[in-house]
Formats: structure tokens, C-alpha cells, sequence
């Protein structure tokens, strides 16, 4: 694990283009999904006093290079109770037409120790404008997690966060996740607060950046990508509501972006909680 290549999705340049800052899509109903508390933590050597355990690090193969990669990843539940969110293109290359394999997930991950296991990628679903098209309003991404043999889900051993869609603009929101290069070194869970706001990239931009995004001031490097972006996060109960996820930033630039999560983001994730767990 501590070999695995951390993946980012840092885009070069903006070609040219512009935003629209506060630009809100067309008024939709927001949908949501209860938070799950993580059971009590008391094994010692778990989870340090600040780290949820339904936030970790996920590891993938290469299948064409032979090599690993890292991303984050959060519990998110579904109705399986075994869904995992991230970013797709720690999935899916859509330029290199290349799906990673042999996904793992460790939640709750520190200093070389994965506290709850590792757990296997049963399925895993993303959205088909990111498969053929490369549009990273769509750069997120679902894995179903196998159940354990005594049938313990993901959700039974670590909780959830809450997730939901169509939010409005301008809120706090904590990114969370595990940058691995400098001056990180991707071993210690991560958060970094806030103030999400809307953009639409308007004039000049490429087709891969149509869609609404919200962005933050991070410095958060590679290896965070798949984090989720987290609002009214609670300390105590290590929870909160994922509404976003660490999709991309611009090279030489201090922002951090995420697809605006849509209708379209619901529906994904109500499929991967029907996807079959066997």
C-alpha cells in the first residue's frame, strides 16, 4: 500500500476559459439519505480522536502497467449497505480506455494500518458521460463492497455518511481524504474546511468541463481524489452529509473542484445500493 502511484486529476490549464461564479442549475428537489453513527470505537489503535472511520484510502491495479494506485474513498451506505463513493476517474480512464481492478478499500486507514480491514470491490458503477466522454461533471464514482462471510456490511462496521443532491449555493463544507504528495505524505486522514461555492465554466471552455461544479481553497495534492466534500460534519459522531467529492483541480491554481451533485448522482447511487452483493 505505501508503493501505490497517487492519482489527481489536475487538468494543465483552463483553455482560455471563465466562470460564472454563484451560477445555481434550474431549481430541483434536494434528495437525501440518513448519516449511519459508526458504532462505538474502542479497540484501541482504531482511529485517532479526529478521524472518522467511514473516510479511507482506496487501492486499485493498472492492469497495463502492472502497477498500484491510491485515491480516498467514504461509506456512503446505499441500500446494500456496501456502498463506497469516489472520485471515476480513480476507476476508469476514459482517455486510456483502462479499467483499474483488484479495488480495495480501507477505511479509517493510518500509518500503514488499515484498523477495519481491507475490503474487496464486489461491483462498481459509474456514469456513462464519464465513460465515453470524459466529462468530469460526471467524475464520480460507486463500489459495492463484498459483505463479509458472516454477512457484516461495510455500514455495520464503520457507519455511513449521509448523502445527498441538489443542495444549494455557498455553504462550509469539509474535504476529506488522504493527499499523498508534498507536503503530505498520504498515511494520515485529512481535513481541510471550507467555503464551497457554484461555478460554471461559461466561455472558452472544452466540452469535458460542461456542467455545473462547486469549488473550495485547498491545498489538498494527490491521493485525495475521491475524498468526499462534507457538510455539517460532526467531531462526535465522525458523520456528516456527502455532497461532493475531490475531483480536479488546475495546475498552479488554489482551487479544488467537484462535480455538483444532481439527480443524476442520486440515481447512480440508488443503482449501486440494488447492485447484487453475490
Amino acid at each position: 500500500m505505501r508503493q501505490a502511484k497517487s492519482l489527481d486529476g489536475v487538468l494543465v490549464n483552463r483553455d482560455g476559459s471563465t466562470e460564472t461564479v454563484g451560477a445555481a442549475p434550474a431549481a430541483a428537489q434536494p434528495i437525501s439519505s440518513p448519516p449511519v453513527v459508526p458504532p462505538e470505537m474502542t479497540t484501541a489503535g482504531q482511529v485517532s480522536d479526529s478521524d472518522s472511520p467511514v473516510v479511507g484510502r482506496m487501492f486499485a491495479q493498472d492492469p497495463t502497467s502492472g502497477g498500484y494506485l491510491q485515491c480516498s474513498a467514504s461509506v456512503v451506505g446505499g441500500s446494500s449497505g456496501n456502498v463506497v463513493l469516489t472520485a471515476a476517474h480513480c476507476l476508469w480512464d476514459p482517455a486510456a480506455k483502462v479499467q483499474y481492478t483488484n479495488v480495495v478499500f480501507a477505511p479509517g486507514y493510518h500509518d500503514g494500518v488499515a484498523p477495519y480491514g481491507l475490503w474487496s470491490q464486489r461491483d462498481w458503477l459509474w456514469h456513462v458521460q464519464w465513460h465515453d466522454h470524459n466529462k468530469w461533471h460526471y467524475d464520480y464514482g460507486y463500489i459495492v463492497l463484498f459483505p463479509r462471510s458472516d454477512g457484516t456490511r461495510i455500514v455495520d462496521r464503520v457507519g455511513a455518511l449521509g448523502f445527498r443532491v441538489n443542495e444549494g449555493s455557498f455553504e462550509n463544507i469539509d474535504a476529506m481524504g488522504y493527499p499523498a504528495l508534498s507536503p503530505y505524505d498520504g498515511e494520515q486522514q485529512k481535513r481541510d474546511n471550507a467555503y464551497a461555492e457554484k461555478v460554471d465554466f461559461v466561455v472558452g471552455a472544452p466540452p469535458e468541463l460542461d456542467g455545473f461544479f462547486e469549488r473550495i481553497v485547498s491545498d489538498f495534492t494527490g491521493g485525495s481524489s475521491g475524498g468526499p466534500w462534507v457538510a455539517e460534519y460532526s467531531t462526535t459522531t465522525r458523520v456528516g452529509w456527502a455532497q461532493g467529492v475531490i475531483s480536479f483541480s488546475f495546475s498552479g491554481d488554489p482551487y479544488q473542484f467537484s462535480p455538483y451533485f444532481d439527480d443524476e448522482t442520486w440515481r447512480l447511487y440508488e443503482m449501486a445500493g440494488r447492485l447484487p452483493l453475490s
